[in-house]
């Protein structure tokens, strides 16, 4: 029996597709950013992404160790939301699987988790 490989980030592409969402603040560690991981998919599907400046990515850094380390601190990210969403992000997505642990507890709207996406896209 073959097992088809399910990626992320073409589940994430594809709900934010069908959302109808066409401009979104990406919330990532630095090289997921530099390597245009969401990036380059939602691009090519013409979403608008909003990047965090090299300052924001070093506190999304900080934000992401503080989940490693145990003691999360989701405050620090809200500066960058409330930026992104100025510039005009509809959503903000969380590029990181310690993202998606750090706001799980958070009920947000605005808020993209690929990890529940894909789980959903699996248990399907």
């Amino acid at each position: 029996m073959r097992r088809r490989i399910t990626s992320v980030i073409e589940a994430t592409t594809e709900e934010i597709l069908q959302s109808g969402i066409s401009c979104i603040g990406l919330l990532a560690s630095p090289t997921t950013v530099r390597t245009r991981l969401y990036e380059e998919p939602l691009l090519t599907a013409g979403v608008t992404v909003l990047l965090p400046t090299l300052t924001e990515q070093a506190i999304i850094e900080r934000a992401i160790r503080t989940v490693i380390a145990g003691e999360p601190d989701v405050t620090l990210l809200q500066p960058i939301i409330d930026r992104l969403e100025g510039a005009g992000a509809k959503r903000i997505l969380l590029g990181c699987t310690e993202l998606s642990v750090l706001f799980e507890n958070e009920n947000r709207q605005v808020l993209i988790d690929p990890l529940t996406i894909i789980t959903m896209k699996l248990l399907a």
